[in-house]
């Protein structure tokens, strides 16, 4: 914790979720921190 009562980012902090519509297709994407495999991913939902 730093004098301002800030904390680092962690990569395990991550979740993302995004949501992009161009005329009628739409996906959904989301990032993500895979506990398994230690590192951030990201996958499409739909």
């Amino acid at each position: 914790m730093s004098a301002f009562g800030y904390t680092s980012l962690m990569p395990d902090m991550l979740f993302a979720r995004v949501r992009v519509r161009v005329e009628n297709a739409e996906v959904v994407a989301v990032l993500e921190w895979d506990e398994e495999l230690g590192y951030p991913l990201m996958r499409l939902e739909r």
